[in-house]
C-alpha cells in the first residue's frame, strides 16, 4: 500500500518549467528575432541601393547613347543657361532641333521641327548637377555627384570617402569618334566605341 501511494503522488507531481527559465528562452528568442529582423533590413536597404545603382547606370547609358547620336547627327552647337538653367541646342539638318535641359535633377530632350509632334525624353537623376559645354565640334555633358547629406554615411558619422564623382560624355559633331568617360574618385576609364 505504500509502495501504491508513492507512486501515486509521484505521478500526480507535474514536471515543468520555472518562470525563470520560460524567461530565459523568451529572451533569447527575442534577441534571435531583433538579429533576424536587422539582417533582413540590411538586405532590403542593400537590394534598395543596388536596383537604384542598376537604373541610374541603365539612364546613363540610355542619355550617352541619345547624346552622341543627336551631336553626331547636328550642324551645330551652342551652349546657354536658358531660364536659369543649363542648356544646349543642336541644329540636326531638316530644321530639326534637339535640346537638352537640366532642371531639379531631370534632363529633359525635346525634338522641335516634325510636322506631326515634338518628341521628349527624361532622364532622371539623384543628388546631380549638370552641365553643358560646346565649342563649334565638341559637345560635352558633365553630371557631378552630390554627396547625399542624409546618406547613412553622413548620419552615423562615418569616415568615408564620398568625394563626388564626375560622368562626361563627350561627342564630335559627325564623326564616328565617340567615347564616354568617367571620372569616378581620381580613377578615370574611358569606353570607346
Amino acid at each position: 500500500m505504500k509502495r501504491s501511494a508513492c507512486n501515486l503522488i509521484s505521478n500526480s507531481v507535474r514536471r515543468g518549467f520555472t518562470l525563470i527559465e520560460l524567461i530565459v528562452v523568451i529572451s533569447i528568442l527575442g534577441m534571435i528575432s531583433v538579429i533576424g529582423v536587422q539582417a533582413i533590413t540590411h538586405l532590403f536597404e542593400a537590394d534598395a541601393r543596388s536596383t537604384a545603382s542598376i537604373v541610374e547606370q541603365m539612364t546613363r547609358e540610355g542619355l550617352s547613347a541619345q547624346f552622341r547620336t543627336d551631336v553626331h547627327n547636328a550642324l551645330s552647337l551652342s551652349s546657354a543657361e536658358g531660364n536659369g538653367f543649363p542648356s544646349l541646342e543642336i541644329k540636326q539638318p531638316e530644321n530639326i532641333g534637339v535640346t537638352y535641359e537640366f532642371k531639379d535633377s531631370i534632363i529633359v530632350r525635346r525634338v522641335t521641327g516634325h510636322a506631326r509632334f515634338e518628341p521628349r525624353d527624361t532622364f532622371r537623376f539623384e543628388n546631380v548637377s549638370c552641365r553643358f559645354e560646346s565649342t563649334p565640334q565638341v559637345a560635352t555633358l558633365t553630371l557631378d555627384s552630390i554627396p547625399d547629406p542624409l546618406s547613412p554615411a553622413h548620419r552615423m558619422d562615418i569616415m568615408e570617402d564620398v568625394s563626388p564623382s564626375q560622368f562626361k560624355i563627350h561627342a564630335v559633331i559627325g564623326h564616328q569618334l565617340r567615347y564616354l568617360k568617367t571620372i569616378s574618385n581620381s580613377e578615370e576609364v574611358t569606353h570607346a566605341e
